[in-house]
């Protein structure tokens, strides 16, 4: 069955906080936990693609007063990780169509949301580790 929640992949941060750098943020009231964003002058979260990478800051974490997968409502103060290299995240992904892990994943057009890179140019930002068709959630090992 494909998986398409962020519960069903055991959460954002895969293993303990240690050496994670969490943020605080303004939720838009359009954002899941598992969304990769960014942040706007007025530090609310805003979901990244492919326009625009360079805004990207960070995945949202689940809100203590919502469920996992539940819209975290707008004007609520949240929290983002901003991803280390080498840790395994739970993100929102386009469906790759593949069964296979280890597929780069990049932004491109689904807000919130990172694609299977075509070509890898020496620039991709994570991989998957744990993946199957039709899913839209992820379990990526970041910058590897």
């Amino acid at each position: 069955m494909a998986k398409s929640k962020i519960s069903e992949i055991g959460g954002v941060i895969q293993g303990n906080y240690d050496n994670e750098h969490i943020i605080t943020a303004i939720a838009d009231g359009v954002a899941l936990a598992g969304w990769c964003v960014g942040l706007t002058a007025a530090g609310v979260i805003a979901g990244t693609d492919s326009d625009a990478p360079d805004a990207f800051l960070g995945i949202v974490l689940p809100h203590h007063a919502y469920d996992i997968d539940t819209l975290i409502g707008a004007a609520k103060v949240c929290s983002v990780v901003i991803p280390q290299s080498g840790h395994l995240y739970g993100i929102f992904c386009a469906d790759l169509n593949v069964s296979t892990v280890g597929h780069h994943l990049t932004f491109g057009g689904d807000v919130g949301k990172l694609v299977a890179e075509a070509e890898i140019l020496n620039f991709y930002i994570c991989r998957t580790i744990e993946y199957t068709d039709n899913d839209t959630v992820a379990v990526v090992a970041w910058g590897e």
